[in-house]
């Protein structure tokens, strides 16, 4: 993948055999969150900084990511439609492939059948290495959303 070409997103040409690793599901709390943000109850009391985040190292940020321009307000819907976990970013008409239930090479769009799983794909190698270990290997669950 070339660094400096934008991805599409909604086809991102996976290869097969991707690694994987497991990340366990935790809560969304003050505690949890500490050093990487915190959970807000209204934005008009979070101010908000956007600064692109830094390229760390051999891989430069990607073409097209990094500070999206300001902030925005609008509805983010998420559907699985058999397989796949596609995203709908209404408020900057961003459409994207969040997760997948099984392998992206095997993952199909023809079926009703609930996700017994979710494979996240890291598509922007410009900002995988500048998240910490820890959390790049967490799920974190917002308040109020069921376990399943």
């Amino acid at each position: 993948m070339d660094p400096t070409t934008p991805i599409d997103y909604l086809n991102p040409n996976l290869p097969a055999g991707l690694p994987t690793v497991v990340m366990p599901v935790i809560d969304a709390t003050p505690a949890a969150l500490s050093g990487y943000g915190c959970l807000v109850d209204d934005r008009k009391d979070c101010k908000v900084q956007i600064v692109r985040w830094p390229a760390q190292g051999r891989r430069p940020v990607d073409a097209d990511t990094g500070d999206q321009g300001g902030t925005t307000q609008g509805v983010f819907v998420s559907e699985w439609r058999g397989d796949i976990l596609y995203g709908r970013n209404e408020a900057v008409d961003g459409h994207y492939i969040l997760a997948y239930s099984q392998a992206p090479e095997s993952a199909r769009t023809d079926h009703a059948e609930a996700p017994r799983r979710m494979l996240l794909c890291e598509l922007s190698p410009g900002w995988w290495p500048a998240v910490p270990a820890a959390a790049a290997r967490t799920v974190l669950r917002a308040p109020g959303v069921a376990r399943r």
